[in-house]
C-alpha cells in the first residue's frame, strides 16, 4: 500500500476514535478502505492508545494544579501563622479562610484528576 494512503487512512482513524465513534464504525471504515483483520485491529489499538494518552495528560495536568494549589495554601498558612503569632502577637484566624479555601480547590482537583486519570477508557464521545 502506498505510504502517503497509509497515513491518510491511519489519520481517518485516529479521527473517528478522537471524536468517539465506537470499534465497530472505525473497523467498518478501514474494512472500505480494504483493511481487515490484524492489520485494522492494529491501527484502531493505536488510535485508541492515542486517545487515552490524550486523555490522561489532561487529568495528570489537572492533578499537577491541584497539588499546586495545596502547597499554596499550606506556605500561605504557615506564612499567617508565623507573620500573625510572631509578628503582631495575634491571631490569623480571619484569613485562614482563604487558606481553607485554596487546600479545598486543590483536594477537589487533585481528586478530580486522579480520578479522571483511573478512569480514562471510560470517557465517551468527542475529546475537548
Amino acid at each position: 500500500m502506498d505510504p502517503e494512503l497509509e497515513e491518510k487512512i491511519n489519520e481517518a482513524a485516529l479521527g473517528m476514535v478522537l471524536w468517539g465513534e465506537v470499534e465497530e464504525a472505525v473497523l467498518e471504515k478501514l474494512k472500505s478502505n480494504g483493511i481487515v483483520g490484524a492489520p485494522a485491529r492494529k491501527i484502531f489499538q493505536k488510535a485508541w492508545r492515542t486517545r487515552l494518552s490524550m486523555i490522561r495528560s489532561d487529568y495528570w495536568r489537572q492533578l499537577r494544579d491541584g497539588f499546586i494549589w495545596i502547597l499554596i495554601g499550606l506556605i500561605i498558612g504557615y506564612a499567617l501563622l508565623w507573620g500573625f503569632w510572631h509578628g503582631l502577637g495575634g491571631s490569623a484566624v480571619p484569613l485562614s479562610a482563604f487558606v481553607w479555601i485554596a487546600l479545598a480547590i486543590g483536594v477537589w482537583k487533585s481528586f478530580s484528576g486522579l480520578i479522571g486519570i483511573l478512569l480514562a477508557g471510560n470517557k465517551k464521545g468527542a475529546l475537548d
